[in-house]
């Protein structure tokens, strides 16, 4: 047997799984099988134990916890120097100790010799002795006390080859010096790389960048919301302040956070421009604006109207990717991939379900394709147990950052060396709602300096060949008790939407007036409201209120009875435009009657806020009163306006009466009036009777003389 290799043990057991990881970090690394086990020797029990659930402190204990080692990999010509905390949780002073510091020089080689290094199953030879300190101070009761052992590359006695070089065990023991006891113990990694020819394994490291929940209809409510997230020691800034020197780490982004935080006051609009600085050169990947939760939305079955990017795409964002689908839950079915496929974003994060079947002495595959109706769906699958290490290491008071860091890089360590031939690519994969450490982005750098890692945007997962896995079923997407985003109330909202969209024609620009609308309704369908049901309540029906104010924004004037006594006419109807633009629309009447017929709509152009009257043309053939229905029509045709409705009184045959009876009237006084022009013309030109005078004989001459 090599002396730099330990045989893989006979009994196989079980890869570690994320509890056991958390656990194993929280505390020191110690026991990763039996929760709250203590391993430790008689007398005083070390910090040992892996229950998640331990105590701030260790009460009527003496703990060693190691909180650094440096170099993080170890060549030839290095010094080693391993950091220590004894800390006294005893009642009585510690006294008459010693450190000593040793390597086991075999190499941890496979999944399952880590784990039982861990447990102590594993049967090692006694460890090399490397240096010690005395504990010369009594350390008082609840007294801490940091100590640092170190020894040169030499000591180590390991072989400067590249093939030698992987994980080795260190043990740093407290001992009683006068009883040779142990008292307390702890376990960590060193690096052994003497060597820069190694074949690195590929990591990828995704971070989504959303949050918190999105309120537009109230901006401030927002703003108020964002400040402390994006101030200092806000969990927005720390993941910017943790990531952002680190151009390789992918980041998945809202957009529409970042517009809002440009415009909700110094604070956030200074994190957005250093956001957008430091994006640049940078691989992102943008979700739909205000990251709707896409699993509800598939279940229900209306993603179309709320995952495609309506919003304009702002300058600094037009580079920025827009094919990749997060949902909101761990496990993710066939409708949400088969719904990310039909919306272009093909590549979707499963992080629970389609592990490999087979056990893998290195590590599956991070991508699988998944067939969908819709076509191919590309399954992007984060390593769980080192995605956990790296975004939720255990609290400072319970042993440091380190210990998850050693045993992250030493799991990539054995997964490099397992996969020399072929090598593997990891993605590790942070929540929504991560909350970096401290340390983070010294973890980081450690990760993207070691020879044995490559780390790599997720462009370079994406364009790997996907190898065919057997792998277990998907998980079903469970959207958990969630009322709020029901399939009924999803239905009413996708209705309400294509409803807006048909109405928006009307209007020169359909954007404009629909903006705001669809604005609310995704904030409200938002995954950052899955902690707030009666907010995303509130956030629905601010939605439907801006939907309710645009299909309202036309009304029919209601109008007083119409009489129509010919046989054709035009009908007036007024119709109000309540909206900021103006509209073009048709206006039709539907009769109850087949006594009156409308042929055809109405055109008519209402500015904005104002008034119009179109003239419908209506034949009538009958007598009676008809019931008119108006309808206000978009361009292909459907109903937009409430309904509304006048009576018109048909007198169709008044007409020819009316002329007849007129014309009669006329003749008659015509006649009248000539009869009695003839009866007084008579009168005025009769002559009365002349009398002859009487005769006489004419006088003569002679009379007269």
């Amino acid at each position: 047997m090599s002396e730099n290799s330990l045989p893989t043990p006979v009994p196989h057991r079980r890869r570690l799984g994320p509890r056991c990881v958390r656990a194993a970090a929280m505390a020191c690394l110690a026991s990763m099988l039996a929760l709250a086990v203590v391993v430790a020797a008689p007398g005083l029990t070390g910090h040992l134990t892996v229950s998640a659930q331990a105590a701030d402190d260790v009460v009527d204990r003496v703990s060693v916890s190691v909180t650094n080692l440096t170099p993080t990999a170890v060549t030839d010509s290095d010094t080693v120097a391993v950091t220590v905390v004894v800390k006294n949780g005893t009642s009585e002073p510690l006294d008459g100790a010693r450190l000593t510091f040793s390597i086991v020089r075999y190499k941890i080689s496979t999944p399952s010799i880590l784990e039982n290094w861990f447990s102590g199953a594993e049967a090692l030879v006694a460890p090399t002795f490397l240096d010690e300190v005395e504990v010369t101070k009594p350390l008082e009761p609840g007294e801490s006390r940091s100590y640092t052992l170190s020894a040169p590359a030499s000591d180590l006695r390991l072989l400067p080859y590249a093939d030698a070089a992987g994980p080795r065990g260190v043990i740093v023991s407290l001992t009683d010096t006068a009883r040779g006891s142990e008292i307390a113990s702890a376990k960590t990694f060193l690096l052994w790389y003497p060597s820069t020819q190694v074949e690195p394994v590929r990591v990828s490291i995704l971070v989504p960048i959303t949050g918190p929940a999105p309120t537009p209809a109230d901006p401030q409510a927002w703003a108020n919301a964002l400040t402390p997230a994006v101030s200092a020691d806000g969990r927005l800034d720390a993941i910017l302040e943790a990531t952002g020197a680190h151009r390789n780490v992918t980041w998945v982004v809202d957009p529409a956070l970042v517009g809002s935080a440009t415009s909700a006051g110094p604070a956030p609009a200074r994190w957005a421009q250093n956001l957008l600085t430091a994006a640049i050169g940078r691989e992102v990947f943008a979700v739909n604006p205000y990251d709707p939760n896409v699993g509800a939305l598939a279940k229900a079955g209306v993603t179309p109207f709320l995952m495609q990017n309506r919003a304009p795409t702002p300058p600094a964002m037009t580079g920025w990717r827009r094919d990749l689908t997060l949902p909101a839950t761990a496990g993710v079915d066939h409708v949400t991939l088969m719904a990310a496929v039909a919306q272009d974003r093909p590549y979707v994060v499963v992080r629970q379900g389609l592990e490999a079947v087979q056990p893998l002495v290195g590590e599956a595959p991070a991508t699988a394709i998944v067939p969908t109706s819709s076509g191919p769906a590309t399954a992007l699958i984060p390593d769980q147990e080192l995605s956990l290490l790296l975004s939720d290491p255990p609290p400072l008071d319970m042993g440091s950052t380190f210990e998850a860091r050693q045993l992250l890089l030493t799991r990539l360590a054995i997964i490099a060396q397992a996969n020399s031939a072929d090598p593997a690519h990891v993605l590790l994969a942070t929540p929504r709602d991560w909350e970096p450490g401290a340390d983070t982005g010294t973890l980081l750098g450690q990760i993207g300096n070691v020879p044995f890692i490559n780390v790599l945007p997720l462009s370079g997962l994406l364009g790997t060949p996907v190898r065919d896995t057997p792998r277990s079923p998907l998980v079903p997407t469970d959207i958990g008790g969630n009322e709020v985003l029901s399939a009924a109330t999803l239905t009413d909202a996708r209705d309400e939407h294509v409803a807006v969209a048909k109405f928006s024609a009307i209007v020169s620009d359909p954007a404009v007036l629909t903006a705001k609308f669809e604005d609310l309704m995704a904030a409200a369908t938002s995954t950052a409201w899955v902690a707030d049901p009666a907010g995303q309540r509130e956030a629905l029906r601010a939605a439907h209120g801006a939907g309710s104010a645009i299909l309202s924004g036309l009304s029919v004037v209601p109008g007083s009875t119409v009489n129509l006594i010919s046989d054709r006419g035009d009908l007036p109807v007024t119709i109000r435009n309540d909206l900021d633009q103006s509209v073009t629309i048709g206006v039709d009447l539907v009769p109850n009657d087949r006594r009156l017929a409308v042929k055809e709509p109405a055109t008519l152009t209402i500015p904005a806020q104002s008034a119009a009257t179109a003239n419908v043309s209506a034949t009538a053939i009958g007598t009676g009163n008809v019931l008119v229905r108006v309808e206000v029509l978009a361009s292909d045709g459907s109903v937009i306006a409430a309904p509304s409705s006048f009576e018109v009184r048909v007198r169709a045959d008044w007409e020819t009466v009316g002329t007849a009876a007129v014309g009669a009237l006329l003749l008659v006084a015509l006649t009248l009036g000539i009869i009695r022009t003839i009866r007084r013309g008579k009168k005025s030109t009769r002559m009365d009777p002349v009398a002859p005078e009487p005769h006489e004989s004419p006088e003569s001459p002679e009379d007269h003389a």
